[in-house]
């Protein structure tokens, strides 16, 4: 399948090009069409450019479909995981390398960002085509990192003693009897068939190494012949790393059970919140409602005062503007009676003297200090007004006797 490459620039002695690849989509064949692409960066570009080893594994596990590889073995990320990663590491240019499209990558458009970018040196932007067979990752594949071991691997030894022949086997065996040969070597097995086990000293120095070929059938005879605590004796490790191992694992499995566990209750734990927080909020309801039930019955009761009070003083201010009106009628009446002719106040002494004299007599009562009211003194405003107009009607009469 031809693949359209264009390069950027260049890096590396001899130089390696720096190159945006266009997959087209889907990636994987067969295709139904090429209208549409996808653009990629090589990994090996990456790592060298802008050390992003570390960076790629958080990426490869979350999102493997970014990340493709060829028919050759290279590895070539999407774009759009390159500007996260450079979003992360706030390296400005390349993320907006991601962002070019092929015009611009073509015109020139890209070359302030690429000037920014160390170890790479420029060279004429062109558009190559290359026979790659691209294929998504789904996750199952990891070849960004080698695996680690945990354990070396097992030493090879280089001197080993030669195996004693048949012959010597049965004439050392009348000399045994009916004892068993004691075992030199306790196997028990690890939970590794790798050599990690602890090598014990031994109790004599070891010369065995070094051993002429000259002499194998004496050194087979000691060999035979040494007895259960010789040299030569391998112990497995001790059970106490393995009981180690174990209970670290029953340690992480009982976190994790404890996680679990809490994420289960911790629904419940909510539930149970909510309902201690709404028994509370009912207990504060309740002793408001109280409240405001004490409160309606304290206004109920002092009503009936606040109403009598709010009546007398509405009655003493009538009073008062009603007798304040009442003098000013009085004074007003006598003056126009003042006013008549002589002759006809010579004639009626008599009737003015008894009015004036009420009106005067209810105007010294006025002004007495105010005493609790009586019977006879809530009549008197009514006797003056009933007197008053007599007093009026008396003086349309006479103006309408005058000629």
């Amino acid at each position: 399948m031809k693949i359209h490459t264009i390069v950027l620039g260049e890096y590396h002695h001899p130089p390696i090009p720096f190159c945006l690849y266009q997959f087209p989509t889907p990636v994987t064949p067969p295709l139904t069409t090429q209208e549409s692409t996808i653009h990629f960066f090589s990994i090996q570009d990456l790592t060298h450019l802008f050390n992003m080893a570390d960076d790629l594994i958080p990426v490869y596990r979350e999102h493997p479909s970014y990340f493709c590889k060829d028919q050759l073995g290279r590895c070539y990320l999407m774009t759009k995981g390159v500007a996260d990663i450079a979003c992360k590491r706030r390296l400005t240019a390349l993320a907006e390398l991601c962002r070019l499209t092929d015009r611009d990558a073509l015109t020139g458009a890209a070359d302030p960002w690429l000037q920014q970018i160390p170890n790479l040196r420029p060279c004429p932007k062109h558009v190559l085509e290359q026979d790659l067979a691209p294929t998504r990752l789904d996750g199952r594949e990891w070849f960004l990192k080698p695996s680690i071991r945990l354990s070396p691997p097992a030493e090879e030894r280089s001197s080993t003693l030669p195996k004693p022949s048949s012959l010597l086997l049965k004439r050392l065996a009348p000399k045994q009897g009916n004892k068993a040969t004691p075992h030199l070597t306790i196997s028990t097995p690890s939970y590794d068939q790798r050599n990690v086990s602890i090598q014990s000293a031994p109790l004599h120095a070891r010369r065995t190494a070094t051993i002429n070929g000259n002499r194998p059938h004496k050194v087979m005879k000691r060999s035979t012949l040494v007895p259960a605590t010789s040299t030569g004796i391998n112990f497995p490790s001790p059970p106490i790393v393995l009981s180690q191992h174990q209970q670290q694992q029953q340690q992480q499995q009982q976190q994790r059970h404890l996680t679990q566990k809490q994420q289960f209750l911790l629904p419940f734990e909510h539930l149970y919140d909510n309902l201690e927080q709404t028994r509370r909020l009912k207990s504060t309801l309740d002793d408001q409602i109280r409240r405001s039930s004490t409160l309606m019955k304290t206004l109920q009761t002092s009503s009936v005062m606040v109403e009598a009070l709010v009546r007398t003083y509405m009655k003493d201010a009538i009073e008062q503007q009603f007798q304040g009106r009442l003098r000013e009628c009085l004074n007003r009446v006598a003056a126009l009676e003042r006013l008549q002719q002589p002759s006809e106040n010579n004639n009626n002494n008599d009737k003015p003297f008894k009015t004036t004299g009420a009106s005067e007599r209810w105007q010294q009562d006025q002004s007495l200090p105010s005493t609790p009211p009586t019977p006879s003194q809530q009549q008197k405003p009514t006797s003056v007004l009933a007197e008053l107009m007599s007093r009026l009607d008396q003086l349309e009469r006479k103006l309408d006797k005058r000629p």
